[in-house]
């Protein structure tokens, strides 16, 4: 049962949740801004 709950924190923690956030709101952050996919920069364009 350890095993299983490691392996499902590894894959949700594998999504790269500020761009999945960003292409839902239309913007590809990967080109606006410094072009980074981090947190930072998706709350630079996107707002808080």
């Amino acid at each position: 049962m350890l095993y299983l709950f490691i392996l499902i924190s590894y894959l949700v923690g594998s999504i790269p949740t500020g761009l999945v956030l960003a292409k839902a709101t239309g913007v590809d952050i990967r080109k606006a801004g410094s072009g980074n996919i981090g947190a930072t920069n998706v709350t630079r364009l996107l707002g808080k």
